[in-house]
């Protein structure tokens, strides 16, 4: 498994890093702190009946090595002791960093798409 530093994971996800230790490296990344792997940086999702950022806290009590929320949600989040990637729309840099992962294997791309055959095929 790969691991990423934080850094390289701020730059492309348009993140400031606050508080917490560095360096700090990370081997997954994870949005359901009930099932984080150790080592993982926790992205604190906001959705329509619940919030990530309340589960921080677990989340970093699990192993989590950071966590990455939005300005409105750091505050909450601030006393745990790990780096805290801050920006602007979470879903958003989960987005930025799944393409930083992508792109970074030199691997094609390939898409079947269709209404019809799938299934078959």
């Amino acid at each position: 498994m790969t691991a990423w530093d934080i850094g390289v994971l701020a730059r492309a996800a348009h993140a400031e890093i606050r508080g917490g230790a560095l360096p700090v490296s990370v081997e997954a990344v994870g949005t359901d702190s009930r099932s984080l792997p150790p080592n993982a940086l926790f992205v604190a999702l906001r959705g329509p009946r619940y919030d990530g950022h309340a589960f921080a806290a677990q989340a970093v009590a699990a192993g989590a090595r950071a966590v990455m929320v939005d300005p409105s949600g750091d505050a909450a989040v601030a006393r745990l002791a790990v780096p805290r990637l801050v920006v602007s729309d979470t879903l958003r840099a989960l987005a930025d960093l799944a393409r930083l992962v992508r792109r970074s294997r030199g691997k094609p791309v390939v898409a079947v798409t269709g209404s019809n055959g799938k299934t078959t095929t």
